[in-house]
């Protein structure tokens, strides 16, 4: 996620679940300029939802057996400082010595019956 209007604050979660592929190991990592949790099946891998300046990614290994692992992820951003021209988020990983790469969208998943309608229109 990546925002070039600083004028307003903005927060996201998304809760859903990450595919670990067959037989491999992956480093799953959150990067933000402001403060961000992330907490993948159950493991809190970040927290420092509190922060104001940009965060080290923080990163934690999962690994799949025989078959396919779907692993729950739960991600939250505040973007409370307005004057930063484009504040980010990232979810990222990596594979042995392999650099990080964005995690693809064909990894991601929502959870049926999960997702809420906003209470009003923007």
């Amino acid at each position: 996620y990546r925002t070039k209007n600083p004028a307003a604050t903005v927060s996201a979660r998304w809760t859903g679940q990450i595919r670990i592929p067959a037989n491999t190991t992956r480093s799953i990592c959150l990067n933000s300029d402001d403060g961000s949790y992330m907490r993948v099946n159950g493991i809190i891998v970040t927290y420092n939802y509190n922060q104001m300046d940009q965060q080290a990614d923080r990163c934690e290994n999962f690994t799949a057996g025989s078959s396919d692992t779907w692993y729950d992820i739960d991600i939250a951003y505040p973007q409370r400082d307005t004057t930063e021209v484009t504040p980010f988020i990232s979810l990222t990983f990596s594979e042995g010595s392999n650099p990080a790469v964005f995690v693809p969208l064909t990894d991601l998943r929502t959870i049926p019956g999960t997702i809420k309608q906003p209470s009003s229109a923007y």
